[in-house]
């Protein structure tokens, strides 16, 4: 039972360590989805505008997203996705106010608000969506952002093979090349 009850804390504490967070010089957190890259970071994201903004940019497979998170303003960011996509599943946490989210699509633009806290939403859409913003409570000051992301593209998906199986695939065709040499001897 002991044994039981120390892999399974071992477990949660291992899920909680890999939360996907960049934590700004001030200690706040940056949000950003758990299958994404960072690609970089910027302490004056808008320095014309807003200066000492965090800005946090990154890529994932189907598209690249920034958080920013403003002096005296809420967390917000963008999602920009290369192709076209007609559902998303997202958990997001919202530490202060309510998460608000726009997506933009061929139908026009809609605006979905999910409460304060954490949770997981899946929107479906009329057109294809290309791009997401979100605000944490646009009147207010607030934390958060979106931590995983998962979503349907329009049309088929592209496969793209690992690097790994393509060596696999060539060791495997060089193996029966070599064979068919050996027999033919």
């Amino acid at each position: 039972m002991k044994y039981a009850l120390a892999v399974l804390a071992f477990l949660v504490l291992s899920i909680s360590a890999s939360a996907d967070s960049y934590t700004m010089p001030n200690g706040l957190p940056l949000y950003y989805p758990d299958s994404a890259t960072i690609t970089s970071v910027s302490s004056n994201a808008f320095p014309v505008s807003q200066w000492g903004t965090y800005g946090l940019y990154y890529s994932f497979a189907d598209g690249t997203g920034e958080t920013f998170a403003p002096p005296a303003d809420s967390n917000d960011g963008y999602i920009f996705f290369s192709t076209a996509i007609t559902a998303v599943t997202f958990d997001y946490t919202s530490l202060d106010n309510p998460f608000a989210v726009t997506f933009d699509s061929t139908a026009g633009e809609s605006t979905e608000v999910f409460p304060t806290g954490a949770g997981t939403e899946t929107v479906d859409f009329s057109g294809d969506v290309t791009e997401m913003f979100w605000i944490i409570d646009p009147a207010n000051w607030g934390v958060g952002g979106i931590t995983s992301l998962s979503y349907a593209l329009d049309g088929p998906p592209v496969v793209t093979p690992e690097p790994g199986a393509l060596a696999l695939s060539a060791l495997g065709l060089m193996a029966v090349f070599g064979l068919a040499l050996t027999l033919r001897n």
